[in-house]
């Protein structure tokens, strides 16, 4: 994992800790190239801490993504 996906990563899970953060709006900041690498890896992160909070994710949910 790169340096640049790492840091976007704990940036995302420190949100998390804060409430539910928008992952498309935190995608969506990113440029094209980052956020196709990244973005994996967010959703994954996305995911644990909506089942974590008694969620089921769908794919459906990261379909817009």
């Amino acid at each position: 994992m790169s340096v640049l996906v790492e840091k976007l990563c704990q940036q995302f899970r420190k949100e998390w800790s804060s409430g539910r953060p928008d992952l498309s709006a935190f995608l969506s900041s990113l440029p094209d190239k980052d956020r196709h690498e990244v973005a994996p890896h967010l959703i994954e992160i996305d995911v644990s801490h909506r089942v974590r909070a008694g969620e089921q994710p769908t794919p459906d949910d990261y379909q817009q993504l």
